[in-house]
């Protein structure tokens, strides 16, 4: 037997209206909807404590036939009149209940046996069940059980077996086909302009190989941008720009990028610089030093290993800091604020700061560590006097 896809429309589609009272810290709400843990899910959304969300039963909500959970509804209206210190009320429509995600039913396949007497009573039944979950299965999977019930409740069935399964659909096959000319004219145009740039101090910039280059890049990349509006599944959709908002947001980026990067390879070099230029420090630190580190203390055939872990552990570094920076704010993040307090800024910045320090204690305790007789990129005089 099989049951097909069906959507649970609601009658009535979904209404909530929430107000926030920010002196009593509580948000009250009143919705068209009879679910028990409603206020306990809404709390935990938006970060309440369960006694800080009153949910309004006693009021005529209307029919609750089909889907109109609202959770979603309700969270974003008690967010934003936390937001705007105004109440806030939110009706679905009709489109908005169909796009919600979860309006559709799965689609079943049931194959039952039932074991039964003579007589016509019920001794036994065994049901396999597979559902066809969709693309969205919402509660579906959480539905499996039903069936069961709603057969064992009104009759009286010896033993009942029930296997089920929730299956995903297999997505559809699409041609997958790469934009070869595309890909490849501006990969060529890219590298012949940065090639110009990088050589064009060796070349001279009038030179005959410098205007060559830069010539046969513009004509690339133009050839490029031709190629790309008039290809059916273009390596990048230049058609986008024609919408004044991601045409003023790549331009600007653009900008921002060659203008703002470059300072810190600036400040760098600049400190780097020995005085003997006339400017500079002539100090390196940090990153600076750690490549010669690597490659002074280790064979040659591994410096490339060395080198790549050590990128690996800088990326890693990065995103364990940054991770590490959010979860700060947070802990400093009152409940039913959006912003944090201006004291997990000092926390983050002190917890950065142990972190620099241990960093030269670590780098004080490796100086000082004595280095076993024999260790790699060493010359024999210097293992000598360790």
């Amino acid at each position: 037997m099989r049951w097909n896809r069906n959507s649970t429309v609601p009658l009535e589609t979904f209404g909530v209206v929430a107000s926030w009272d920010a002196d009593a810290r509580l948000l009250d709400v009143w919705a068209s909807v009879q679910m028990p843990q409603f206020p306990d899910q809404l709390a935990r959304a938006l970060r309440l404590a369960s006694n800080q969300v009153r949910v309004h039963f006693d009021v005529d909500v209307g029919g609750s036939y089909g889907v109109k959970r609202g959770i979603k509804h309700a969270v974003l209206a008690g967010h934003l009149s936390a937001l705007l210190h105004a109440p806030v009320k939110l009706i679905e429509d009709r489109a908005e209940n169909s796009r919600g995600g979860d309006f559709h039913g799965p689609d079943r396949i049931f194959d039952v046996e039932l074991a039964c007497t003579s007589d016509g009573d019920f001794t036994g039944i065994r049901i396999a069940v597979i559902d066809d979950e969709g693309a969205f299965p919402g509660r579906s999977p959480l539905q499996l059980a039903k069936p069961i019930g709603a057969i064992v409740g009104p009759y009286r069935i010896g033993s009942a077996l029930v296997a089920a399964a929730a299956v995903l659909p297999p997505s559809p096959q699409r041609e997958a086909r790469l934009d070869v000319t595309g890909a490849v004219t501006l990969g060529l145009g890219i590298t012949g302009l940065l090639l110009m740039l990088a050589e064009g101090p060796v070349w001279g910039w009038a030179s005959p190989a410098s205007l060559a280059c830069a010539a046969a890049s513009a004509a690339l990349l133009a050839g490029w941008a031709v190629t790309e509006l008039r290809a059916g599944r273009p390596l990048i959709d230049l058609r986008l720009l024609r919408h004044r908002p991601v045409l003023a947001a790549n331009v600007t980026a653009f900008a921002v990028a060659v203008g703002f990067y470059p300072v810190a390879s600036l400040v760098v070099r600049y400190v780097q610089t020995p005085p003997v230029a006339g400017y500079g420090f002539g100090v390196g630190c940090v990153y600076a030093v750690n490549p010669l580190q690597i490659t002074g203390g280790v064979p040659a055939a591994e410096t490339g290993s060395a080198i790549s872990f050590y990128q690996l552990v800088r990326t890693v570094a990065y995103s364990l800091g940054s991770t590490l920076s959010a979860t700060v704010l947070v802990l400093y993040l009152p409940r039913g604020r959006v912003f944090p307090d201006d004291a997990g800024y000092s926390a983050a910045a002190v917890v950065c700061a142990a972190m620099l320090v241990a960093a030269l204690a670590a780098s004080a305790l490796f100086a000082i560590w004595p280095a076993k007789p024999g260790a790699p990129g060493r010359p024999a005089s210097a293992q000598s006097r360790a």
